[in-house]
């Protein structure tokens, strides 16, 4: 195909140098180009020198060909392979390009390839153009080659490449760019001097490298070195400058990755903090309004997650509305902010089994997935997300059909690396639906599939993070529908013990301890009995005061002890009974009503006086409780992208 291809486009140009420029002129001649340079870059060794050659000067004659004005694309990636192929052999590129990228008529001239690439990367920040950044960096590259070490430009031209370098990481997954990104952009940072008025902006840049590096690879080292350059930058640039909201913006995910990781909600409160000040500092059409707004939605929603503050949520849902808004049609973020707003509206749908907020999470769901390209490293999130949604659908429904879902979750989870981040996550989805399957239709190699990819996600969470016990409750729920139609004894004592420890972990959201501990006592009663599950369901009112975080309001607290109070002491003290232990069975009633209560009091009681003597001194006590109250809400809901 590639032969055909490179035959069309080598009889165009030769009928343009014989006069005629009609072959060159039509709009396939662009359309072959751009398939041969999209497949031979994607082939096993890259870009060949003879297809680049080939493919510049088709956009070369084009440019000659079409009316001013509607030749600038053709011109612009005609100069980015020209640029590439300069470095190989200068006499295949035409003499006015190679007078104006060289002085002397052989020594590439630096300014001017940094300049060019600069247009590049103002394009490719704002739009998906592969085509534009790899002429980025072939520009930068060439550049840097032409800069000596004491350059004062050099340090500028490495930040860049940084940048390009971490776009390339960020539309092809390869990790090798983003090595290379940290690596040149800690060479910048080394030969800027404390006070160059660059500075910070290099710092913010080695930042965002290491917090991506962090996501990929899980070294939390590299977070804590991201939110420490993060800090350098803010403090490095005065108020008012026109950057400082997106160093806010970018210190503020930072921290918001390291809560993830550690669960200290002091931090996720700082990255809402530093989200709204970036926010602020923003007019309304600025090019990084909707990216701010997306962040601080973003954090708003862990926040809600955590702690469940109904007014997070909405607050979140209405940040990715409006950051939806401002982003345009192509744009590079389009996608992610699509589905920032697709898991917003699912979780309030969690929330409030409003069915409205589940079908506009789905409809954004969808968007997110139509405007992710094939090859992009997160249409596996994007996939998985929709398919999770689509059960919820089904489930709360009864309407459509399961197929679509299934499909969905599998080709996410065929197109995801063995070793990608995301894996765990694709694969808990997976299972869930194949659950929520096996359920309807009772067969047995559904449940069979659901366990073992359950358990393959299982594998790839480390002890001691977060988000294990809510896989661990997945792979649980699955061995427990499985023992459900074959009666494996062994299925529900494994089911069992799951549970149990993702009940006691110390990381996990309160929310999902609890479940765990319920689901718990579900399978013992079912195994052995109501007596035997006093234990599980004290378990579980022991579990009830993490609901009750301080930090939410009283309606918030209510809402949440109301929803798993009653039902759980209730059914707590009738197993008390069974195992006839009445003064066991009086102490669940009464802890399950008497939380609420208790944590109203208390609240009232604590720091209200404080507050008016000393309110600085109530703020940071209020902070400290916080922490220490470790509250946190989640829904034992699969993980989310």
């Amino acid at each position: 195909m590639n032969d055909e291809r490179i035959g069309r486009l080598i009889t165009r140009i030769r009928a343009f140098e014989q006069g005629d420029a009609r072959p060159v002129q039509d709009p396939e001649a662009a359309v072959e180009a751009r398939d041969l340079l999209s497949q031979a870059a994607g082939a096993e060794g890259g870009l060949s020198f003879e297809v680049a050659r080939l493919v510049a000067w088709l956009h070369w004659c084009r440019h000659r060909a079409l009316p001013e004005g509607q030749d600038e694309g053709d011109l612009r990636t005609a100069m980015g392979l020209f640029t590439l192929i300069l470095q190989e052999d200068q006499s295949a590129v035409p003499r006015a390009v190679r007078e104006y990228l060289t002085t002397d008529g052989h020594k590439i001239d630096a300014g001017r390839l940094a300049r060019f690439a600069t247009g590049l990367l103002k394009r490719v920040a704002s739009r998906d153009d592969p085509a534009a950044l790899t002429h980025a960096i072939a520009a930068l590259t060439a550049a840097l080659s032409a800069t000596s070490d004491e350059h004062c430009d050099r340090p500028g031209l490495l930040s860049d490449l940084g940048v390009a370098l971490s776009f390339r990481f960020e539309r092809t997954g390869a990790i090798t760019n983003l090595d290379e990104a940290v690596a040149v952009t800690r060479d910048a940072v080394a030969a800027t001097p404390d006070g160059h008025p660059e500075r910070a902006k290099y710092l913010s840049n080695l930042g965002n490298h290491l917090r991506m590096q962090f996501e990929e690879g899980g070294a939390i080292t590299d977070l804590d070195e991201a939110i420490s350059f993060g800090r350098q930058a803010v403090t490095a640039t005065p108020d008012g400058h026109l950057d400082r909201a997106a160093y806010l913006s970018s210190l503020s995910i930072a921290l918001r990755a390291r809560f993830d990781r550690t669960g200290k909600i002091g931090e996720l409160n700082e990255a809402v903090r530093l989200g709204r000040m970036a926010v602020a500092e923003l007019s309304d059409d600025h090019p990084d309004h909707g990216g701010c707004l997306s962040n601080l939605g973003v954090a708003l929603r862990s926040r809600f997650d955590r702690l469940g503050a109904a007014a997070d949520l909405d607050e979140a849902i209405s940040l990715a509305r409006q950051a939806v808004a401002a982003t345009p049609e192509g744009h590079r973020k389009c996608a992610i902010r699509w589905s920032y707003l697709a898991i917003a509206l699912h979780g309030r749908f969690g929330r409030t089994n409003e069915i409205e907020d589940l079908e506009a999470a789905i409809t954004a769901g969808r968007q997110a997935v139509k405007v992710t390209a094939i090859n992009h490293p997160h249409r596996a999130g994007r996939l998985t997300n929709l398919a999770y949604m689509l059960a919820a659908w089904f489930e709360r429904t009864d309407v459509g059909s399961l197929d679509e879902a299934v499909r969905l979750g599998r080709e996410a989870a065929a197109i995801t690396p063995a070793h990608h981040s995301d894996r765990a996550a694709v694969l808990a989805n997976l299972g869930n639906t194949l659950s929520t399957l096996a359920d309807r239709t009772g067969a047995v190699e559904d449940l069979n599939e659901a366990t073992m990819v359950s358990r393959e996600a299982l594998a790839s969470v480390p002890d001691g993070h977060p988000d294990r016990a809510s896989v661990l409750c997945n792979l649980s729920a699955a061995l427990a529908a499985r023992f459900k139609t074959l009666r494996v004894a062994g299925d529900l004592d494994e089911a069992i013990h799951g549970w149990v420890e993702a009940s006691q972990s110390s990381v996990a959201p309160a929310m999902v301890r609890l479940s765990a501990a319920k689901s718990w006592a579900h399978a013992v009663v079912q195994r052995s009995g109501p007596a035997a599950a006093a234990e599980p369901y004290t378990e579980a009112v022991k579990l009830l005061p993490l609901l009750t975080w301080r930090g939410i309001s009283h309606r918030d607290q209510q809402y949440l002890l109301q929803t798993q109070s009653v039902a759980l002491a209730r059914d707590g003290a009738a197993c008390a009974i069974a195992a006839g232990s009445p003064d066991l069975a009086a102490t669940l009633l009464y802890a399950g009503c008497g939380v609420y209560w208790s944590q109203v009091l208390s609240t009232r009681i604590d720091l209200t006086g404080l507050h008016h003597v000393a309110p600085d001194l109530a703020e940071q006590l209020s902070n400290c409780r916080a922490a220490l109250d470790r509250s946190t809400l989640d829904t034992i809901q699969k993980w989310r992208l």
